[in-house]
């Protein structure tokens, strides 16, 4: 076991999460810290000095500041689940000639003013999330949700979403989901349509595919001036164990078989802020890595 990609509490309200290549990031700020030995390391950021001594097994540690022997200490956050030994579902596409994709576009009432040239440009097999509603129902194609609308609602957004995809008869034919935000990317359906005539093959044996992945040291003070003063993740650091998983920002497409794994563990949503790395570790757990495919949609920061 080792501290890199995991998070640790630092006192009671700050934090501290240790990145690879020897760096650091901090409540306070970004930093670095060297091994001494096989338990004791040395921490900086700020101008401040700290040697932290692990537990055996890394999951506790006390620390002292240099100048001041100043003692604290602190544990681990966030461990995932482990892996669950579960079979695969197949996806059973033998018997069609091609898949079907579904667009979800992740999308709030506050950004309703796109919704018009997102249906002008996907005005098939297409549907908007919105959150907010008393009851959850689909009006052409936008997809209210009895959910949270605000930023900090996203993770139930989603899982709301897939769960109304995978229980509604209208999308029996549908093989994949295609998952963009409503302000990243711009594209077509005939570019929808493409990925289906190029990427046929890969689609029937892929559960999990998109362009980019996010990294390790991914930025997990993203939302801080997002979400609203009352909710649970203000000034709250996102600090789930990193998996590698997909930039929603840039696309990526989902199986049936996913969906599947993701709608029976929708409950899980309350454990994180970020969707899209909510969506890489439950399908982590089923052993579904991404799947890196330069398909030929592209985010405006590109």
């Amino acid at each position: 076991m080792t501290i890199i990609g995991k998070g640790y509490t630092w006192g009671d309200r700050f934090w501290i999460h240790f990145d690879d290549d020897l760096r650091l990031t901090t409540y306070w700020g970004n930093g670095y810290y060297r091994w001494l030995n096989e338990y004791t390391i040395e921490v900086t950021w700020g101008g401040y000095f700290h040697i932290l001594s692990f537990n055996p097994d890394y999951t506790k540690y006390a620390s002292i500041r240099l100048w001041d022997l100043i003692y604290g200490d602190g544990s681990i956050i966030g461990e995932p689940d482990s892996i669950i030994s579960a079979p695969m579902v197949p996806l059973n596409l033998s018997n069609q000639e091609s898949c079907k994709i579904l667009t979800v576009i992740l999308s709030c009432q506050k950004h309703s003013y796109l919704w018009k040239d997102i249906t002008k440009r996907l005005f098939r097999d297409t549907i908007i999330l919105c959150g907010g509603a008393d009851e959850t129902r689909l009006e052409d194609n936008v997809l209210y949700l009895k959910c949270n609308d605000a930023y900090d609602g996203l993770s139930e957004k989603i899982m709301c979403a897939y769960d109304f995809i995978m229980k509604s008869d209208m999308f029996k034919s549908v093989t994949h989901i295609l998952k963009s935000d409503d302000n990243n990317t711009y594209f077509t359906v005939d570019e929808v349509e493409n990925i289906i005539k190029m990427h046929n093959e890969e689609l029937k044996t892929q559960n999990y595919i998109g362009r980019d992945m996010v990294p390790g040291d991914f930025d997990r003070t993203w939302h801080y001036e997002k979400v609203p003063i009352t909710s649970k993740w203000y000034y709250r650091p996102e600090l789930n164990y990193y998996v590698p998983y997909l930039c929603g920002g840039s696309t990526y497409i989902l199986s049936k078989t996913a969906l599947t794994y993701l709608v029976a563990c929708k409950d899980e949503y309350t454990k994180f802020l970020y969707e899209d790395l909510m969506i890489g570790t439950i399908l982590k757990r089923y052993n579904i890595t991404p799947y890196i495919m330069k398909y030929n949609i592209k985010s405006i920061c590109d």
